[in-house]
């Protein structure tokens, strides 16, 4: 249910790209306490993404989930703060080159394997 879709304009070969992958991943596990089987992320590599004016390395990530937890504006800070490390460890993308957006989703609007997560989870 939570989708991590991550698109960088800084050169990551297939080693970053799983780098940032996995940090993601477990980043929407462990702080937004996610089981594994409905986390997705998708690491697209964007030459041409121009942010500031510029092809500098940089990043736009969004972050979509059925909720953010109790603690949603900590569980935020968290995640945005595991995933500028893992884009600056990887493609070296400095923090102000890098934008994250987060969506609540309405269980209503988010489905798998046949059935709303409003009859999955009631």
């Amino acid at each position: 249910m939570p989708f991590v879709n991550i698109r960088t304009s800084a050169q990551l070969d297939a080693s970053g790209v799983k780098a940032v992958t996995d940090a993601a991943h477990n980043a929407i596990r462990d702080v937004l306490n996610k089981p594994d089987q409905y986390i997705a992320v998708d690491v697209t590599v964007s030459p041409n993404l121009q942010f500031g004016g510029t092809k500098a390395p940089a990043a736009m990530i969004s972050v979509h989930s059925i909720g953010y937890g109790a603690n949603a504006k900590a569980n935020k800070e968290a995640l945005l703060k595991a995933l500028g490390t893992a884009m600056k460890a990887a493609g070296d993308v400095p923090g102000d080159r890098l934008f994250v957006s987060f969506e609540d989703v309405h269980k209503d609007f988010w489905g798998f394997n046949g059935q709303l997560f409003s009859t999955i989870f009631g």
